[in-house]
């Protein structure tokens, strides 16, 4: 699909991202301003192609609000850190990455629906690294329920 795109319609695209611009709403605009049909993966897959990467509003904010996209807690030998995803995926509410102090890491999401499930990237946390995240995690969607 990259192929069969003008120069100035991937200009339109690489102007959308940097005005933060998320993937449902590059979607709706190539349907709306460009006449091109698309699905949601195949639209991610288009900009993939095209190497523009998605900047949320949140990036031309000031570093008050970067920090809190990434939160980081001082724990036993190491530090928990919890990462909010930019770009989010359909149903979900957030998602992210958590890296544990015993080297542990795992990707999570919260749904539409509120629950929260963890896929395990590297090794297995601590129950004490878990009780972290857990507190962690409640903290940022506490900051994140402000924001709405």
């Amino acid at each position: 699909m990259s192929k069969s795109l003008s120069e100035d319609q991937i200009a339109t695209l690489r102007k959308w991202a940097e005005d933060g611009l998320d993937l449902n709403g590059i979607q709706k605009a190539l349907t709306e301003q460009l006449g091109i049909h698309m699905t949601y993966m195949d639209t991610r897959f288009l900009l993939l192609d095209l190497g523009i990467e998605l900047r949320s509003p949140a990036e031309a904010a000031p570093a008050a609000d970067a920090a809190a996209q990434e939160v980081p807690q001082s724990i036993s030998s190491g530090q928990l850190k919890v990462t909010i995803d930019e770009v989010k995926q359909p149903g979900v509410f957030l998602s992210g990455q958590v890296a544990f102090p015993t080297g542990a890491r795992a990707t999570w999401l919260i749904d539409a629906r509120g629950s929260v499930s963890w896929e395990p990237i590297l090794g297995e946390p601590s129950e004490e690294d878990l009780n972290a995240f857990q507190k962690e995690l409640g903290h940022i969607i506490r900051t994140q329920l402000g924001r709405i």
